[in-house]
């Protein structure tokens, strides 16, 4: 699966880091864009890089507990966005809480795709990658 653009959802700018290190370290050459909060990221807005005709996604790293659960506020408004706008997105809820029932209130949003505990080392990010494409870890 190759990706449109990816976006970054996080106040942790140390976590930034980290991802802009182990894309780098991969090789990904899809843009990658960076947000300390979900309300920065909609108001900035990606539609302008939307294109319906597009069959490329784009995707989303979210951190769900970002302070104090504003990840969660961002789903919610995701949540009542045009559907065929945010169908082209896949969304990726990360979190340090490791709760089951967590894990299922994300994965109960339509747009969630996969649900991954933080922080992760490199090994464990390459993890994530294959598994969000299918072990085609050359096509993001």
């Amino acid at each position: 699966m190759e990706f449109n653009a990816i976006y970054i959802v996080d106040p942790d700018t140390a976590f930034h880091s980290a991802i802009q290190k182990f894309t780098d370290k991969i090789g990904v050459n899809t843009p990658i864009f960076y947000f300390t909060n979900g309300d920065d990221f909609l108001n900035e807005n990606p539609k302008s890089n939307y294109n319906p005709r597009s069959n490329r996604e784009n995707l989303i790293l979210l951190d769900l507990n970002a302070q104090n659960g504003l990840g969660w506020e961002f789903l919610k408004k995701f949540d009542g966005l045009d559907y065929q706008f945010k169908s082209s997105f896949q969304i990726v809820a990360l979190s340090e809480e490791l709760s089951l029932s967590e894990r299922n209130q994300a994965l109960a949003y339509q747009s969630v795709s996969f649900y991954f505990h933080k922080p992760f080392t490199y090994r464990g990010f390459i993890t994530m990658v294959e598994t969000i494409v299918n072990d085609l870890p050359s096509s993001i």
